[in-house]
This record gives structure tokens, C-alpha cells and sequence, in this order.
């Protein structure tokens, strides 16, 4: 399968329109539109940050970025976000 159809299917999965996927990744609209398109190609880290992004997020272990933390919820969030990015190392690691 190639990228632009994983980032489809991404996008698909999550229930954004090409727009709103854009915004929510903080990615210019165009550039996602070349990518599904194809007329760009996608960094393959890129997407596999996506992908893992939206995996921590659908099992609940990282906070949105909107949402209001309370000083008591701090460690916890700054645990979790700590546990992430160490998670995410350690796979970039075994990858290589």
C-alpha cells in the first residue's frame, strides 16, 4: 500500500474532511491535497508519526491540546507525554 493511500486511510479512520485533517495535523492544505494526489511524495516518518499519534489518541493516552489542564493534572499529563515521547524513540530506534 502506498503512502497517499495510508494517509486516505488515516484520514478516513479519524472522520476529518482533506481540510480538516490539514488543520489538525497542522499540515498547509495543499500539501496534503499533493500528497493524497500523489504529487508530492509523503515522508515516511511523517506518516508514521501520524500513525502513531492517532493510535495514542484513540487508546486516550495523551490529552488534546485543547483541552484545559488543572495544575493538579499536570505530572499526570506531563507523564504521559514523557511516556509517549519515550515510546516514540524507542520505536525510531528499533527501525533503523
Amino acid at each position: 500500500m502506498e503512502n497517499k493511500e495510508i494517509l486516505k486511510e488515516l484520514r478516513s479512520i479519524i472522520g476529518l474532511n482533506r481540510r480538516e485533517f490539514a488543520e489538525y495535523f497542522c499540515i498547509p492544505y495543499r500539501t496534503v491535497q499533493e500528497w493524497e494526489l500523489a504529487h508530492r511524495n509523503m515522508p515516511d516518518y511523517l506518516l508514521r508519526l501520524m500513525l502513531y499519534s492517532e493510535k495514542l489518541r484513540s487508546e486516550n493516552k495523551f490529552y488534546s491540546a485543547s483541552k484545559n489542564v488543572s495544575i493538579s493534572e499536570l505530572p499526570i499529563v506531563l507523564s504521559q507525554w514523557v511516556s509517549c515521547f519515550i515510546d516514540l524513540v524507542t520505536y525510531y530506534l528499533h527501525r533503523r
